[in-house]
């Protein structure tokens, strides 16, 4: 797990993003500007091809199936890994690491670590750099855990991290793995470069010693031929990255070539002591990106901006944007309070124009016709997500949606036709309506004006405009209507009221004469954002950024913000950003190639935030974007407790291995339960979450059941990669401010609950345990995987890591105290792992030889007879347990569907106290 510290933000500056394409047939390759680099090998790969991933059905969705990439160029790779030495040559500093020494792979770096070195690397030669990027944040010890804003530029001829599809290419050629440094040969520890036999490109340990990050991010794969592919274009739910190779202590029929991750979840801030990387050079022509399910994407959209960022500028992490992506056709949105805040598209069979968002951030309303386009246009509401039906309403046409709460009911202000309003007898001819929206069906149209107010109405109907070609408004005051053109007759476009009670309007114009004296100067057609008042007197501007101009501006509900999209010289709409008028400071949002028809959603504070005393910034913030695992399960957990905590009468911690199978669904009626099982087990972070928060605030807790993974007790406290809240809950600020408010002893304060509710999250997490009091919902079934499976960690580690050991087990024993102080029962469950260790020396995944395991469980068992709270549930057996293949995600989890069997046995015992 990565050790982090929260950094100060700098200030958010552009940068240019790379282009993005297809290609159907091989290119003509580049020319690479020379023939040999030292320590690194050319690699000829124009015209062949590799395969990722594989058909074999027992490795995980996130493997399979087998894709063929080809290749129309040649690259350069290092000979090996980079060493200690180079890394402290270019980068000034050394990871905190065990084993040091100027021959041995770099390790414990994150991806981010390694993006900066290539591009140091690439300076330090007089190259341009393939990574761009806003900012950077960084740890104490030196460690880069962010990169605001970061793009790959493929097109970049320069030092980078190779593609999986490169790495894999490189590697197949003589691939062993019984030649690296491995589990049988290694001694468990990281050797010097190159001191294995090289393979038939002249590269060094490709198999093992260290495991490597590579460029991708880990998205699905599609049984198809690809050219050129450069990877997911961004990490979907999850924001997972490769990492290929395998490490000294991979056996090596557990290390293939398809392997694409490790035991948790690789994110890019994360750090293991045996995770390094080596560079690449060269660019790749016409680069082919896929969406993180597979599907070939036509332009790579970028993410410009970090969550701080925006939050500072917004309030809050509860954002969404939706947009048409226009080479498409199709729906695009992000959701910001995720922490990856990727893109998602939505691809309906209608076209996709001025999509707006409902004001409970569920909905989003489009239409079929853009603004100054005549003719019968549909208008749709759909949920915003890839799953709900879009419903269409019932009318001849209805153009540019606009969402508004009247009387508080929440309605869609929409036109009949979108064309332009020069002609004043044809723009008469057309009418303004609204129509309800709830429970996703529309009401019965109602028609508020004749003339077609595509710029919006207020929510009193005493107020409205329109745009396009002329600024037209309409005030109702004492029963008398004024119709006005405003602007001085000059042409004006993409006019929007504001919502925020000032009745402003939004609007950009042609650099006509009304603006340019206005402005003070000549400008650019849309270089010019213009706010006018309710008397149509101009009275803010704010100008584009160097070399772009706007289109689709819009305010942002009932915010002071504008979203806009940002056109470049050769009139491409290349980025989407917000505005602040206030300031004119403009904050970019995403890039790429023809991004229309933004809208911006920003959740409106709950009563008991606003009536809150919390440090907003602070409360209930238990993850950050760039956060790692553990702190992503921690987040949706804590979200449980706050919610729960009153009700709780029994607790399930403990590893991942609970967290699949022990459902508070199927306790009986009597027993409340959450699960809040975490990853990676240390008994101590079960120890602080009851110390400090269960015992604090759940004044109903009877029962605790905690799991007890031996073989995991390896991991210790004494280290910051095995222990949570050794060091890196520091970088959680819910975590740091519940510990300054001394967990909130004297009273749990008003508003946690709800600003943990409205802090950003891993969606992946998000879905696997928010809605269900934290139990993970996992239904992949690799089975127990065979008569032999795997040990991922030496054996022995009794011997040699006992005190580590023994700090675990005296954990249990605190618990049990702790709990028998406060009336509290506790379960031990030693959970399920393969049967198939039964035919090894090994207890389980982690090794502990099998005669070890039986004294300890002899001796956990045995605190039965001193403490009557405590009763021991063996539910592995020595691996001659019950649950079949059909009930095992993979050789040490269960999956969902044992967890009715589990969680009725677990009843069971907790009701024999």
């Amino acid at each position: 797990m990565p050790h982090l510290l929260l950094c100060l933000f700098l200030s958010v500056v552009f940068f240019a993003c790379s282009d993005s394409g297809s290609s159907s047939q091989i290119e003509t390759p580049e020319n690479l500007p020379q023939e040999s680099y030292p320590g690194m090998v050319k690699v000829l790969a124009s015209g062949l091809e590799t395969v990722l991933g594989t058909n074999d059905e027992n490795v995980p969705p996130r493997e399979r199936p087998e894709m063929k990439v080809a290749f129309s160029y040649d690259f350069f790779m290092d000979e090996h890994e980079v060493t200690q030495q180079e890394f402290f040559s270019i980068m000034g500093w050394m990871p905190n690491v065990p084993e040091k020494g100027d021959s041995l792979p770099v390790v414990g770096v994150t991806y981010f670590d390694a993006v900066l070195f290539a591009n140091a690397k690439s300076k330090s030669e007089n190259l341009d750099t393939s990574y761009t990027y806003s900012q950077a944040r960084f740890d104490s010890s030196g460690s880069c855990v962010g990169l605001d804003g970061l793009v790959f530029n493929a097109s970049v001829q320069a030092y980078r991290l190779p593609t999986e599809a490169e790495w894999v290419y490189a590697a197949s050629s003589s691939w062993n793995p019984d030649n690296g440094w491995n589990g049988t040969n290694s001694n468990h520890k990281l050797h010097p470069v190159c001191t294995k036999e090289k393979n038939r490109f002249a590269l060094c340990d490709l198999e093992g010693n260290a495991m490597e990050w590579v460029n991708d991010w880990s998205g699905y794969f599609r049984d198809t031929t690809l050219v050129n592919y450069a990877g997911a274009s961004d990490g979907g739910d999850l924001g997972e990255r490769v990492v290929k190779g395998g490490y000294y202590s991979t056996l090596p029929e557990n290390m293939s070539l398809f392997s694409r991750g490790d035991v948790y979840t690789v994110l890019a801030a994360n750090k293991y002591n045996y995770v390094g990387f080596r560079l690449v050079l060269g660019n790749i022509p016409n680069a082919v990106w896929t969406n993180a399910n597979g599907s070939v994407v036509m332009s790579k959209i970028n993410q410009l901006s970090s969550l701080s960022v925006l939050k500072k500028l917004t309030g809050t992490f509860n954002m969404k944007l939706v947009f048409r992506n226009d080479l498409s056709g199709h729906l695009n949105y992000v959701d910001y309070n995720n922490a990856n805040f990727t893109v998602t598209e939505i691809a309906d069979s209608m076209d996709v124009y001025h999509p707006t968002i409902s004001p409970d951030g569920k909905y989003v309303a489009f239409c079929t016709k853009y603004e100054s386009v005549s003719g019968t246009s549909d208008l749709y509401v759909r949920p915003l997500d890839e799953t709900g039906k879009a419903v269409k309403l019932d009318v001849r046409s209805a153009a540019i949606p606009r969402w508004r709460v009247i009387d508080g009911d929440t309605v869609i202000v929409y036109v009949t036709d979108a064309g332009n309003n020069e002609n004043e007898n044809a723009w008469k001819a057309s009418s303004t309506w609204k129509v309800s929206f709830r429970n996703g069906s529309f009401g019965v149209p109602q028609k508020i004006f004749d003339g077609a107010f595509n710029g919006g109405v207020n929510s009193e109907g005493t107020f409205a405009v329109s745009g396009s070609k002329l600024l037209r408004s309409r005030k109702i005051d004492s029963g008398k209507t004024l119709d006005s053109v405003w602007y001085g007759g000059n042409q004006a476009c993409n006019v929007s009221l504001s919502m925020d009670g000032s009745n402003r309007t939004l609007f950009l114009d042609f650099a006509g004469s009304t603006g340019v004296e206005f402005v003070g100067e000549k400008y650019r057609t849309h270089e010019r954002l213009l706010i006018a008042d309710l008397s149509g007197n101009l009275i803010q501007t704010v100008k584009s950024p160097e070399g772009f101009t706007f289109d689709h501006t819009e305010w942002v509900g009932d915010r002071n913000l504008v979203i806009a999209t940002l056109t470049n010289n050769n009139g491409n709409h290349q980025r989407i950003a917000l505005i602040n008028p206030v300031d004119s400071s403009i904050v970019p949002l995403i890039s790429g190639d023809e991004l229309w028809h933004p809208d911006f959603w920003i959740k409106p504070m709950s009563t008991a935030e606003m009536e809150s005393k919390l440090d907003l910034d602070s409360a209930g913030v238990y993850y950050v974007e760039n956060g790692s695992d553990a702190a992503a399960v921690l987040r949706a957990k804590m979200e449980i407790f706050w919610r729960y905590k009153d009700s709780i009468n029994t607790v399930v911690l403990g590893s991942s291995r609970p967290s699949t199978c022990v459902d508070p669904m199927y306790f009986s009626d009597d027993i409340f339960a959450i699960n809040m099982s975490t990853v990676p087990n240390i008994t101590g972070v079960s120890k602080y979450l009851l110390k400090n928060y269960l015992f604090n605030h759940s004044p109903n807790l009877k029962n605790i059941v905690i799991s007890l993974d031996i073989d995991l007790w390896y991991r210790s406290e004494r280290f910051v990669e095995d222990y949570f809240f050794r060091e890196e809950y520091k970088n959680y600020p819910g975590f740091v401010y519940d510990a300054n408010h001394d967990f909130w002893k004297d009273g749990y304060p008003k508003g946690l609950l709800e600003s943990t509710e409205s802090c950003v999250y891993n969606s992946y997490e998000q879905k696997r345990h928010s809605f269900h009091r934290g139990v993970q919902n996992e239904n992949v079934n690799l089975g127990w995987e065979g008569d032999n499976p795997g040990v991922d960690v030496d054996s022995n580690f009794f011997d040699f890591r006992h005190e580590d050991y023994v700090m675990n087990f005296n954990n249990i024993i605190e618990i049990i105290e702790m709990a028998a102080n406060r009336g509290i029962n506790v379960v031990g469950v030693v959970f399920p792992q393969s049967p198939g260790y039964k035919n090894t020396g090994a207890f389980g995944r982690y090794g502990l030889r099998r005669s070890d395991s039986e004294k300890i469980l002899k001796e956990l068992q045995d605190l039965e007879n001193i403490y009557d709270n405590y009763k021991f549930m063996d539910e592995n057996k020595m691996g001659g347990h019950d649950y079949p293949d059909s009930m095992a995600v993979n050789r040490d989890h269960l999956r969902a569907i044992a967890a009715p069997v589990m969680t009725a046995r677990v009843d069971s015992v907790l009701h024999s106290f």
